[in-house]
């Protein structure tokens, strides 16, 4: 069969076999399998960085790192004059285990509305109580007015940051 071209020149067609049809399929097949496996990797998603998002959590929430002594501090202020505040930290791991810190117990601020300050070290010992296994993080402040009331600071992967929930607001 002979095609005109618009040049003037004639195409020649050509015959193409099974076995070169055969050929070039076999070697298609392996790209075709490795370009329709790219899309599902690349959708992956990336790893959470769980130690990052409470790191950032901590940095916004004024919880400082203390390099001399390794320890992560809350710190805690007492504004009313009219009673003493205590504050408990406790601390769940991802394996289920929980730590709590020594509660911290500051005496009325000061008439002249000066608050009491201290700080709460954050239990963690770099190891199975690490940042990078730190699930949720509750404190607990108690005061004679206002009974204990808690806030809970829990880690979530699916969006990679620190859900936070107090008790007035959230959990029974």
């Amino acid at each position: 069969m002979n095609d005109q071209h618009p040049s003037g020149t004639v195409a020649q067609a050509r015959t193409v076999s099974r076995r070169t049809v055969a050929t070039g399929l076999a070697w298609a097949a392996p790209v075709a399998v490795a370009i329709a496996a790219a899309p599902a990797q690349a959708a992956s998603p990336i790893p959470c960085d769980q130690a990052g998002a409470w790191t950032d959590f901590f940095s916004d929430a004024g919880i400082s790192f203390t390099s001399s002594t390794g320890a992560w501090s809350l710190p805690v202020a007492n504004i009313d004059p009219g009673t003493s505040l205590t504050t408990t930290l406790i601390l769940t791991f991802t394996d289920g285990t929980s730590v709590t810190a020594p509660p911290l117990t500051l005496g009325p601020a000061g008439s002249d509305g000066t608050p009491t300050e201290g700080s709460v070290d954050l239990p963690l010992d770099g190891d199975t109580h690490a940042l990078r296994n730190l699930e949720e993080m509750t404190i607990v402040e108690e005061s004679a007015y206002s009974g204990a009331l808690p806030s809970f600071y829990t880690f979530d992967a699916s969006s990679c940051s620190i859900d936070v929930d107090s008790q007035s607001g959230g959990r029974q």
